[in-house]
């Protein structure tokens, strides 16, 4: 359902949310007003018509996947039925979300006005990438909720292991205010796995140092500005190149320069984003900056989860319980994506005085 910020009730930390709130010089309960965040990797959502200065000739009419209007059409309201699923259960749709593997601009003007999220009037920050394939990240956001300061691609000029240099997706960078607090926003899609985790892990390192210099560059612009990096990082919560980043624990996070990684939790207990060669992975992530886990800041997050509802998964086969893609064994199955979406809620406080919040929650 679509929801007002100024109208929508306020909902306290002790009573719903598990969290321990603590004030000097006496206790008091804080009013704070949730968000809902999401990211999702779409896996190719392509236009029918052949972009000649990409590779996108298999999603074509002509091309390996006979990719016609009306497959295309069933994947825009696949992806928009997962999303408003995802939103009655959270009991709100999302104020953000971030998207990765869309083809153009005109992908995400047909997903946000031809299905269902029509009536929430989300607008797309996306700018066209060097990657070879047309494939680029961007994030939609709904104005009542969200207003853009500033937003650039950060481009990144990777060097393969013969040296030579590999176009990829750019990082996008996103300052805007969410009910009037500035937030930075950077979506990535780091390089894959082709070729092998080993071989391709030094293209992923360097996406790590370049997600790192941008988050450091924001903090030089603008002093204590809370910060979440999301994406599909083709890379576990715990492999090498998220720890250039980000870090498990809280207590090192609070103490040093690296981002809060919200998906270690769930990816201590098994649960993944991805299936592949019977293993679950967790490429899908949230990271974010220390004073959103303390309470010092404008924001709190709650918790993340993966929405790995039924309706999403394989219902059969050796990929039972896997996501459900477009395409399997080269036959389309009407599905969603090769990826379950993530989610993270928000906090603002809307009343009182400043607290010390210690939060209890463990994510799910």
């Amino acid at each position: 359902m679509k929801w007002d910020v100024i109208s929508m009730k306020s909902i306290y930390l002790s009573l719903l949310f598990g969290f321990t709130v603590t004030c000097l010089p006496a206790q008091t309960v804080r009013e704070y007003q949730p968000y809902l965040f999401v990211f999702y990797n779409l896996e190719n959502l392509f236009d029918t018509k052949d972009d000649p200065e990409t590779k996108d000739d298999e999603r074509t009419p002509q091309g390996r996947y006979r990719w016609s209007e009306k497959k295309y059409l069933t994947k825009l309201h696949a992806i928009a039925d997962a999303l408003m699923k995802l939103g009655k259960q959270k009991e709100q749709m999302p104020s953000l979300i971030g998207l990765a593997e869309i083809e153009n601009r005109k992908v995400l003007e047909d997903l946000t006005t031809l299905t269902d999220l029509s009536a929430y009037n989300y607008k797309i920050i996306q700018f066209d990438s060097p990657d070879e394939r047309g494939i680029d990240v961007a994030l939609l956001y709904q104005p009542d909720h969200f207003i853009v300061n500033n937003s650039v691609p950060a481009r990144q000029l990777m060097h393969n292991e013969y040296g030579y240099i590999d176009e990829t997706r750019d990082q996008l960078v996103v300052t805007g205010y969410l009910s009037g607090t500035l937030l930075a926003i950077v979506v990535v899609h780091w390089p894959s796995r082709s070729g092998g985790r080993q071989r391709s892990n030094a293209m992923r390192n360097q996406a790590a140092f370049r997600t790192s210099g941008i988050v450091d560059s924001l903090r030089l612009r603008h002093d204590q500005i809370p910060v979440i990096v999301t994406g599909d990082f083709n890379d576990n919560p715990k492999d090498n190149s998220l720890a250039v980043i980000s870090v498990c624990d809280k207590v090192r996070a609070q103490k040093s320069d690296k981002l809060y990684n919200l998906m270690c939790a769930l990816y201590n207990k098994g649960i993944g984003s991805i299936g592949y060669r019977d293993q679950w992975h967790l490429f899908d992530q949230f990271l974010v900056s220390h004073n959103m886990i303390t309470g010092s800041g404008d924001f709190l997050y709650w918790k993340a989860g993966v929405f790995n509802d039924m309706s999403l998964q394989q219902s059969a086969g050796r990929y039972r319980s896997y996501p459900k893609r477009s395409y399997s064994g080269g036959r389309f199955t009407a599905g969603y994506s090769d990826h379950f979406p993530i989610y993270m809620f928000l906090l603002k406080p809307v009343s009182g005085e400043p607290d010390v919040v210690r939060n209890t929650q463990q994510d799910q």
